[in-house]
């Protein structure tokens, strides 16, 4: 049996979570958890899905760690001295979380 046919991959897309057409951050983050009732949206508002590729492989070992190119920056909420905080979106799930990003550079020195 070759090593195509043993891991086994699928690839679909899918809608992952919805977004304001006006980018509201705090209806956003509403929108991105499970089972929500969408009593808080308007009538006849319009949302925008958020899809993502998903790739499931039967091979154990082709879990991945998380990396900065898997979420999607959508603005700076913070700023310090040492670092800065930005809202981001995870490219797979939809989820908002917020990274901090240091620069080691600062960090060696002080």
């Amino acid at each position: 049996m070759s090593t195509i046919n043993q891991q086994v991959k699928l690839k679909k897309k899918f809608i992952v979570a919805l977004k304001t057409l006006d980018q509201r951050e705090s209806l956003d983050f509403w929108l991105t958890q499970y089972n929500r009732p969408l009593s808080l949206i308007d009538d006849g508002e319009f949302l925008r899905a958020h899809f993502a590729k998903l790739t499931f492989t039967s091979n154990k070992e082709s879990s991945k760690k998380v990396s900065r190119h898997d979420f999607e920056q959508i603005k700076v909420i913070g700023r310090g001295a040492f670092s800065r905080v930005i809202l981001v979106r995870k490219k797979d799930t939809g989820r908002l979380y917020a990274m901090k990003i240091m620069r080691k550079d600062k960090l060696v020195r002080e």
